[in-house]
């Protein structure tokens, strides 16, 4: 989950059922990474349980909170697992659950601050180097002629028939009318370079 803002409320984010013991049901939650988040004004950002080895992992990275009293809370023991306080809290990377290390070992961390990856500059924006991101497209101003159906124009995608030809045809065709290149599902087969032009809107 990312680029979540929560202001002004008691609980900013619960997870539930997913942490393993006897408050949970059904299928659980594996895993949680939560990036780019930004609480303001909250009692308890996040509030989870953890019951050892079969907790769910939780992994907090690039995060502000500000005037948050507590920012991760252990509900079945009423316990601080990362604490907030006045002001501006910044976490960089921080998580409990099973961690692997860069060496292949593997043990159950409860709350420990991590190594941060490395965001490189062409993939973030904004001081706090969140990830770039940007809403789906819509299309609905483009005229039925626009969108060209890679099936329609003669790829199979039955994974049997080699499309490479007529996939290479169809995003050169594409890119000189400005139109957009919509692969249905489908298995297809490519033996040999598929040249995408810079430019190319290719969905599906």
């Amino acid at each position: 989950m990312q680029n979540i803002v929560v202001d002004n409320c008691n609980t900013g984010l619960t997870i539930v059922g997913g942490a393993g013991g006897p408050m949970s049901t059904g299928q659980g939650i594996g895993s949680l990474h939560l990036t780019d988040l930004r609480f303001h004004y909250v009692q308890v950002a996040v509030s989870t349980l953890v019951m050892a080895d079969n907790s769910t992992a939780l992994l907090l990275s690039n995060s502000g909170f500000y005037n948050v009293d507590t920012i991760v809370e252990d509900t079945s023991k009423k316990q601080v697992l990362l604490k907030g306080g006045k002001g501006t809290v910044n976490v960089n990377t921080w998580g409990f659950g099973r961690v692997t290390s860069a060496n292949g070992t593997t043990a159950f961390h409860n709350g420990v601050n991590l190594d941060s990856p490395v965001r490189n500059e062409p993939l973030v924006t904004g001081g706090r180097k969140q990830f770039f991101t940007r809403r789906r497209p819509k299309y609905d101003d483009l005229g039925f002629s626009q969108i060209l159906d890679a099936k329609a124009y003669g790829a199979q995608g039955d994974g049997k028939t080699d499309d490479t030809a007529v996939l290479n045809h169809l995003f050169s065709a594409a890119a000189n009318m400005s139109a957009i290149v919509y692969v249905p599902f489908g298995v297809y087969i490519i033996s040999d370079t598929v040249e995408i032009p810079v430019g190319s809107r290719v969905i599906g």
